[in-house]
């Protein structure tokens, strides 16, 4: 089938608008019309290429042909929908798999840009295969990858690696079939996007231009799969590869595909959102959904209008959205800047951390709570000797009743040049018995009884608490 004869990419209306049915997310139907993508600077059908020649033509009628490297390792394969597709064996960076080189102008001067293949990957591994990589070296790029070994990634900089603006999927490009992945750079909004078959999987933020890119002395404009990174070649086959001298509409792009899949069910309805008085809370945009196709994307939210009394003061109020036509709400709480607020009557579920110990983590009798000891699990407690003067609290014996009375645990004093108020470690085991022994009650005479030749006054009050044990203290 020639290129004039075989069906246009554009082929499905946009099935974006959904309505709610049965606790499941479903299209509606008589779905609104998707607009017409206009033509694109470059296109690359490969349906009427000699692989031999080394060349892949350009059907936009641009001429921007491109270079067929290592071409007697290419094969010309059935395409996504008639036609025919180039399909890549893979293989390492410096092997002799083939790869498409790409002429400068497919990037040329644009600011804005789309980019949309119909790919068919493997699925092999190792990670890094490129289905495309735009630009001039490993310090300019734009980049998609099917797998960076867990998911779907595409990145854009303009200052090498480590200020890569990144969009990532929720797992790699699935390799059960074609499947259509397009990117779009838009200089207006800052955003990249990563669409999958027509539906965005998810974006960021970015200030580069399409043409950053390109650095004066560049030749090429990149490749179609192969890195500029000692990346592995892609293994799979490739189709209607495209490129616009814009950021299409998701419109636009949902018309590139004959079905767009729809959501099925959001991961949360409910969001808790803090700010401080004065600032407009900061909304989630999106929320993770699933979609008819089984591959998870983030579904854009849209709020109502908050009124700026709302966080004009301390207090909490509730902003109502919609996601693929689902409400949601966020719980908004405002605080004043520099506040401090902890609500110990509100369970947040078990402590995280597994806390066993600290260093000065009681000061006394109800600091902390014997509440909050016992839900942090706490064991031991290093602190200072008996009546040291280092400070004011946090004396040994005040630390053990409340410890003991909460986990049962251990008090371990401090080695340090002040003088000593008690033996090492007292091992806490019977809580009760131990605080009245404490408070002297459980000697004969209500205190802990006279002292002996040398002893400090904590230790007098420790020998009550042995007795009440009836058990030695240990040392170390």
């Amino acid at each position: 089938m020639s290129s004039a004869d075989r069906p246009a990419r554009r082929r499905a209306p946009a099935a974006v608008a959904v309505a709610l049915g049965a606790g499941a997310l479903v299209a509606p139907a008589v779905p609104a019309q998707a607009a017409e993508a206009p033509r694109p600077v470059v296109h690359y059908t490969f349906d009427q290429d000699d692989l031999s020649s080394g060349t892949i033509g350009d059907s936009s009628g641009n001429g921007l042909t491109a270079t067929l490297v290592n071409s007697s390792t290419a094969r010309s394969v059935a395409g996504a929908v008639g036609g025919r597709a180039l399909d890549l064996p893979g293989g390492a960076p410096g092997s002799d798999g083939a790869y498409v080189r790409l002429p400068r102008e497919v990037l040329g001067d644009a600011s804005d840009l789309t980019v949309s293949a119909r790919v068919r990957w493997s699925g092999d591994q190792p990670a890094w295969q490129r289905i495309f990589d735009l630009g001039t070296d490993t310090g300019k790029y734009l980049f998609t990858t099917p797998s960076n070994g867990s998911v779907l990634r595409t990145a854009v900089t303009t200052g090498g690696g480590g200020a890569e603006a990144q969009v990532s999927g929720y797992a790699p490009l699935p390799a059960d079939g074609w499947r259509t992945v397009t990117v779009t750079l838009d200089s207006t909004a800052r955003r990249v996007t990563t669409y999958l078959d027509g539906v965005a999987v998810s974006s960021a933020a970015t200030i580069v231009n399409a043409k950053d890119l390109l650095d004066s002395s560049a030749t090429s404009a990149g490749c179609i799969g192969r890195s500029f990174y000692q990346d592995p070649l892609f293994k799979g086959a490739i189709d209607d590869f495209a490129v616009w001298h814009s950021a299409l509409t998701p419109e636009q792009v949902a018309g590139t595909v004959a079905n767009a899949p729809t959501p099925q069910e959001l991961s949360k309805v409910s969001f808790d959102v803090r700010t401080t008085t004065g600032t407009a809370p900061s909304l989630p945009g999106t929320v993770r959904s699933s979609y008819s196709d089984g591959y998870d994307r983030d579904t854009p939210i849209t709020w109502d209008a908050v009124p700026a009394g709302k966080y004009a003061g301390p207090g909490t109020f509730t902003v109502a959205g919609t996601a693929a036509g689902r409400t949601v709400r966020a719980t908004v709480t405002v605080v004043r800047e520099g506040e401090l607020t902890v609500d110990l009557s509100s369970d947040t579920g078990a402590f995280h951390g597994g806390a066993s110990g600290t260093l000065y983590g009681v000061y006394g009798p109800g600091v902390p709570t014997d509440n909050l000891i016992e839900g942090m699990g706490l064991r031991t407690v290093a602190t200072k000797a008996q009546d040291g003067p280092q400070h004011p609290g946090a004396d040994a014996l005040d630390v053990v009743r409340p410890l003991a009375d909460s986990t049962d645990g251990d008090v371990v004093r401090l080695h340090d040049r002040h003088p000593p108020g008690l033996p090492v470690r007292v091992a806490g085991r019977h809580p009760g018995r131990e605080a009245r022994a404490v408070r002297g009650e459980d000697h004969p005479t209500g205190r802990p009884g006279p002292a002996t030749p040398g002893e400090v006054p904590g230790q007098r009050r420790l020998r009550a608490v042995q007795r009440a044990r009836g058990q030695h203290v240990r040392h170390r």
